[in-house]
């Protein structure tokens, strides 16, 4: 196992198990390719291994919750490999994502969040994913030729979830599965892979316990070459507040506003057209609970996603705008000509919008317009 943080005086606390998974001996273009498999259409993989230390960066740099501090992150990754701690703290090596490595990593982190009721246990994935009616998300050495069942290196992430809510104490249980949902058409067997946990028969059930799926099902997910996924962009955007609510004198991140943010970041990606190729991805939620979790706490103000539409149509291809914060330090953001809808991520608060026309000489400018940001999500239509 590869505890990349752990804090045991912290009780309750919030307990997280990362994983990001990109390479696949026995997928196509792996070292070792499987008949099996490796012509399934699943290859090697660049942004979950990015997108998976991108979560943990956060939550060892970032997450602030009262109620449950940061107690432990368990990292694995393949490529495995050293793990820079955010701030300068030195680096870890981190663990391959093999299905054992899981299977060890998996009962440290339950055991951790069993501790106590009021903990919070996150779980994390970025990888291939395989689904028909359940989700099998894909270990490393998946299609190893060595077992007699394909999926035995994969884990069922409702029966991870349901084994996990029957016999843990933590209230709170959150999943978070960046991964395609199709099936590719050559893998004609039975989909077999198996939960991480027993499920008990005397069913725990906790408060809150949402699985957060990053595509619909039958639907692919997309990533970015050596870069962090869509989906986790989203995921981390609503930590850092698109899916805040102002709540007791805080902006604080809850499990229902976190999973109305991700929806919004998705729907704006495929709208801005900035995720080449990644056309409908949108994400979907499960599990049970009340969507009132607390997971986040945001130190000042929240950002917020913004839409400036521009009329008429045409214009945005000759204006130059910026947005300034009327709060000090003043803050000014800009673009070029471009398309006609403008997406950003301002902080909550007080703006003023200006644009300019360089054709010229000399340039023309409108008249500055206010614009305030207001959570969960701001839209605002400029006629120039």
């Amino acid at each position: 196992m590869t505890l990349v943080f752990h804090d045991r005086n912290r009780n309750p606390a919030t307990h997280a198990l990362v994983m990001g998974v990109g390479r696949y001996p026995f997928l196509e273009g792996g070292s070792h390719p499987a008949p099996e498999v490796s012509r399934w259409g699943l290859g090697q993989l660049s942004s979950p291994p990015v997108s998976a230390k991108a979560i943990a960066d956060f939550l060892i740099g970032e997450l602030d919750n009262p109620g449950a501090p940061l107690g432990s992150v368990e990292l694995l990754l393949s490529p495995s490999g050293p793990y820079a701690l955010p701030g300068g703290g030195g680096s870890r090596d981190v663990e391959a994502a093999t299905m054992a490595n899981i299977e060890v990593a998996s009962k440290g982190w339950k055991a951790r969040c069993d501790r106590h009721p009021d903990n919070v246990a996150l779980f994390f994935f970025c990888g291939h994913g395989v689904s028909r009616r359940h989700l099998s998300l894909l270990a490393e050495d998946f299609g190893d030729p060595a077992h007699a069942r394909v999926f035995k290196n994969a884990l069922d992430l409702e029966k991870t979830a349901e084994g996990m809510g029957s016999d843990c104490r933590a209230r709170v249980q959150c999943f978070f599965a960046d991964a395609c949902r199709s099936v590719p058409q050559s893998a004609a067997m039975e989909i077999d892979s198996v939960g991480l946990f027993s499920i008990m028969e005397n069913l725990r059930r906790p408060e809150d316990a949402p699985l957060f799926y990053s595509t619909l099902p039958k639907d692919p997910a997309y990533g970015n070459a050596h870069g962090v996924t869509p989906y986790t962009r989203a995921v981390l955007n609503g930590f850092r507040g698109t899916g805040s609510v102002y709540r007791n004198g805080r902006w604080r991140v809850t499990t229902g506003r976190l999973a109305e943010a991700i929806a919004r970041a998705m729907a704006a990606e495929g709208e801005a057209g900035s995720a080449p190729g990644t056309p409908g991805q949108r994400p979907a939620g499960g599990g049970q609970g009340g969507a009132l979790s607390v997971l986040h706490t945001i130190a000042g103000r929240p950002q917020v996603p913004v839409r400036i539409f521009l009329q008429p149509q045409g214009v945005s291809k000759k204006v130059h705008l910026s947005i300034t914060s009327k709060t000090s330090p003043a803050k000014t953001v800009s673009r070029g000509p471009d398309g006609c809808v403008w997406h950003l991520l301002l902080d909550w608060g007080e703006y003023e919008g200006s644009a300019t026309f360089p054709s010229g000489p000399p340039p023309i400018h409108r008249d500055p317009r206010d614009l305030y940001v207001d959570t969960p999500e701001t839209t605002d239509t400029w006629e120039l």
